[in-house]
């Protein structure tokens, strides 16, 4: 459940990140999040009639509070960033804004942490078992895609992945940005094998807490502490080491970003500006509208 709220977070990133259409593509998507959110838990845990309803009824719950809670909050964000957009950034407010996406994520952690608890105490060991095995597989699909054996590869991926996530903002970057990217990439002090252990860890500690709440025969209102526990500690580890590498990284990120899009045109900071006046249109409008 865990790597499915996150995966959530990433599919909405993506979501925020997609060109609108004359039709909005981010209203349908969100919109259509319950749904697909509902179809990955199943398929990673293998759910089975009345689980698989409390599990939907509690992806319709969450969603439902993120849109009255959070999305005013991000439509505020979103329009306090084309404003930015139009000039340069400094590293710091980069990371000033990331700190409001975390407090949003700590937010929804803890609305998701009793609805999870619901679910959580329904698995069998049959459930925990599939939910490894998918976790495994996914990591296998990381491995192929940013875990090459030869370096060269394994920057090019990530220069690649960075490339991808400018252009859904930006649109197009020339030679000049994409040097560029492949020169911030290469100083971060993380790769994707830090990445991916992160990942592992998380995946690890989430089914080690689901065989024990299966042991002690837990309650819901049991789990609901350790779940929260568990969610927190995946957005910023409880860890003194593990922490110290996080906040590391948080900063390499932060002077990369600030780094990339001051070297964006006039022309594309007019192209993220554009978007982000749109997904704030959407934004709003969800906000105020009930779910479907």
């Amino acid at each position: 459940m865990s790597h499915a709220l996150s995966r959530w977070l990433r599919w909405l990133a993506a979501g925020l990140a997609l060109t609108l259409a004359a039709c909005s593509v981010l209203k349908l998507a969100y919109d259509q999040a319950p749904t697909l959110v509902s179809w990955r838990i199943n398929k990673a845990l293998d759910l089975e009639g009345a689980q698989r309803d409390t599990a939907r009824a509690a992806v319709r719950e969450w969603f439902a509070w993120q849109r009255k809670a959070q999305l005013p909050a991000i439509a505020m964000f979103m329009e306090r960033s084309q404003r930015e957009a139009t000039g340069t950034i400094t590293p710091a407010l980069a990371c000033e804004r990331r700190q409001e996406i975390e407090g949003w994520l700590r937010a929804g952690a803890d609305r998701a942490a009793p609805l999870i608890a619901r679910v959580a105490v329904q698995l069998t060991p049959a459930h925990i078992d599939h939910l490894q095995k998918h976790f495994k597989e996914k990591d296998e699909d990381f491995a192929d895609d940013f875990l090459d054996d030869d370096a060269e590869d394994r920057q090019e991926a990530a220069e690649k992945y960075v490339e991808k996530w400018m252009e859904r903002f930006y649109g197009r970057m020339d030679r000049d940005q994409r040097r560029q990217i492949a020169s911030e990439v290469e100083r971060l002090p993380f790769d994707a094998a830090a990445i991916n252990q992160q990942r592992q860890r998380v995946q690890n500690n989430l089914i080690v807490l689901l065989r024990k709440l299966h042991d002690q025969k837990a309650t819901a209102e049991q789990a609901q502490g350790p779940i929260r526990a568990l969610l927190h500690d995946a957005i910023m580890p409880t860890d003194p080491r593990q922490k110290a590498d996080m906040e590391r990284w948080i900063s390499a990120g932060c002077q990369m970003a600030a780094s990339l899009h001051n070297h964006t045109s006039a022309d594309q900071r007019r192209t993220v500006v554009d978007r982000l006046k749109g997904w704030t249109a959407d934004l709003n409008a969800l906000s105020k509208a009930a779910p479907q």
